[in-house]
């Protein structure tokens, strides 16, 4: 089962979820509740060259598609694709699936080999308590600065999560919105 993961580049502040498949609506809705989970929307949003978010990869201009691409211009960022083979365009992203991996996937009850989960949203619910617990320890500001600073910081443009609903075919929350 694929894990989406996205990590914010100065905080560290992480987000996964387990989802069905890999098709663009399924990585066009992971997008959206984890800029709802993050409670705001960065400027550049980083992503994997993965057929559900770019077309045709080319190292100067590549080809998103038009979905993802309606996605970031709604919330008013912009997609930059990692280059193909070059992990250390999205080093961040790459070092939050390993934490993921180690802190969440793997302290998950019983494991995910041993532990049946039933539906999707069980699992997710899992992923999220352990996410939690991951984003208070990493996310701890040094010296005397209380955890809730870090926590309030949030990336730029947060009123693009609360304007018009944008609506992607196939793409749905938990409760049926869009």
């Amino acid at each position: 089962m694929p894990i989406f993961v996205a990590v914010l580049g100065a905080s560290n502040y992480t987000y996964a979820e387990a989802t069905a498949d890999l098709t663009r609506e399924s990585w066009i809705g992971a997008h959206i509740r984890a800029l709802e989970y993050c409670g705001g929307v960065p400027q550049i949003l980083v992503c994997d060259n993965t057929r559900s978010a770019v077309r045709k990869a080319d190292r100067y201009e590549p080809d998103l598609n038009r979905a993802f691409a309606d996605m970031a211009a709604h919330h008013g960022t912009a997609i930059i694709p990692a280059r193909v083979r070059k992990s250390r365009d999205k080093a961040k992203a790459e070092a939050g699936v390993l934490v993921v991996e180690r802190w969440i996937v793997a302290a998950l009850p019983g494991t995910l080999w041993v532990r049946t989960f039933f539906s999707l949203q069980e699992l997710n619910a899992a992923i999220r308590a352990l996410l939690e617990q991951l984003n208070a320890r990493q996310c701890r500001p040094p010296g005397r600065q209380p955890p809730r600073v870090v926590r309030e910081a949030r990336p730029a443009r947060p009123e693009a999560l609360a304007g018009p609903a944008l609506r992607v075919p196939g793409v749905e929350d938990r409760q049926g919105r869009h």
